[in-house]
């Protein structure tokens, strides 16, 4: 019965994984849509800035909001096992 229940640390790290990779690439996709070399545009700079506060925003969002989930997970098994 112990190995079907989720191991919260592993799922924490790949939570943890998960909102970097998910924060670095919403960056990388800002940036690609960014000016190239030679072209001459008034908001050069602008798809970077937005990629890089919206990948911030998303990682946060995606790290706080599982961190949330797992230490109510926590607590339930311990108030649970406390019970019996």
């Amino acid at each position: 019965m112990r190995a079907s229940r989720l191991n919260l640390r592993v799922a924490w790290l790949v939570t943890s994984l998960v909102s970097v990779v998910v924060g670095v690439g919403i960056y990388l996709g800002g940036k690609a849509g960014d000016c190239k070399p030679r072209q001459i545009d008034g908001q050069c700079g602008m798809s970077t800035f937005f990629g890089l506060i919206y990948g911030i925003a998303a990682g946060v969002v995606i790290f706080v909001g599982m961190g949330i989930y797992f230490l109510r997970v926590a607590y339930e098994r311990r108030t649970s096992s406390e019970e019996k």
